[in-house]
C-alpha cells in the first residue's frame, strides 16, 4: 500500500500560481500551500498526518485541493496537447493518473 505521497506545489511558478488564485477568491491569506509539516512525508498514510485527518476539509484546505486538483488537470492537458502536436495528428495521444484509488475510501480521498 503506497503513503499519501507528496505535493508538488512548492516551487516558485506553483506559489505564483497559488497566490494568485487565493487573491482572485479574495482570500490571500489562503495563497501558500500547507505547511509540509502537517503533511507527513511520501509512505506516511493519511491517519498521519494533520492535513489529511483535519486540515483538508477547512475552507482553506478544500481551496487548496480545488487549485492544485485544477493544476495537475491544466499540466495533463498541457503535456496532451505537445504529445499531440509532436506525433501531427498520426496517432491517438491519451493520458492516465495511476494510483488515485489507494486512498479514495476515506473521507480526505488522500
Amino acid at each position: 500500500f503506497c503513503g499519501v505521497g507528496e505535493f508538488q506545489a512548492y516551487g516558485r511558478l506553483a506559489h505564483k500560481s497559488l497566490l494568485s488564485a487565493a487573491e482572485a477568491a479574495s482570500k490571500p491569506a489562503w495563497g501558500a500551500p500547507p505547511n509540509r509539516s502537517s503533511l507527513g512525508n511520501y509512505n506516511s498514510t493519511p491517519d498521519e498526518t494533520e492535513f489529511f485527518t483535519t486540515s483538508f476539509s477547512s475552507d482553506a484546505g478544500r481551496f487548496f485541493l480545488d487549485w492544485y486538483s485544477g493544476a495537475l488537470k491544466l499540466h495533463g492537458h498541457r503535456v496532451l496537447a505537445l504529445a499531440r502536436s509532436a506525433v501531427g495528428g498520426r496517432t491517438k495521444v491519451s493520458g492516465k493518473v495511476a494510483g488515485i484509488h489507494w486512498w479514495y475510501d476515506i473521507p480526505s480521498h488522500a
